[in-house]
């Protein structure tokens, strides 16, 4: 299991990060030595906070969770990811959940849902993270995606890195002057 959940923290490696994390104000920077985007990845990957009851999966539960909602188009892109069930709870609860627990470091920069005979079947949450990342073209992105599941809810949580030096393009319409 790599995911914090409700409180309790698996793996003595990253407890200082996330003490650090808790504290309110502070700018979170996560790179080693020598820094990479898939340390960092892991690293903040590991500090989002499940609901109580979460339970890991190894493998994608439901086809929407297969990849990432939505992600840069950069190579090469350091993609960690992470699936959880989450019974008991629908979507919106474990979306709102997922707000409020956020780690301080972690802003909000976007949502989106989708909707089947006027009930909620999947959400995301997509966020920046706030910090210092000089090895890494932007910081970090997450991408939180939650579908409706036969006994509550199931998830995935991405978190994005990008390195210096990667080949990004726009996935925009293009024009020519």
């Amino acid at each position: 299991m790599r995911f914090k959940h409700a409180g309790l923290t698996i793996g003595a490696a990253f407890a200082a990060l996330l003490l650090l994390n808790g504290c309110a104000g502070t700018t979170l920077h996560v790179e080693s030595d020598p820094p990479n985007a898939a340390h960092t990845a892991s690293a903040l990957l590991k500090t989002i906070e499940l609901p109580p009851g979460a339970k890991a999966l190894a493998t994608s539960p439901n086809p929407q969770l297969d990849k990432p909602w939505s992600s840069q188009a950069c190579t090469p892109i350091s993609d960690r990811s992470e699936w959880a069930s989450v019974p008991g709870m629908s979507p919106s609860q474990v979306q709102l959940w997922l707000k409020t627990n956020r780690p301080s470091a972690l802003t909000i920069s976007g949502s989106g849902s989708s909707e089947k005979a006027g009930v909620v079947t999947s959400l995301m949450l997509s966020g920046d993270w706030a910090g210092s990342y000089p090895r890494l073209m932007y910081p970090p992105v997450t991408v939180e995606s939650v579908v409706a599941a036969a006994s509550g809810s199931a998830i995935r949580v991405d978190v994005l890195a990008i390195p210096q030096g990667a080949a990004c393009s726009s996935t925009g319409v293009a024009t020519s002057p």
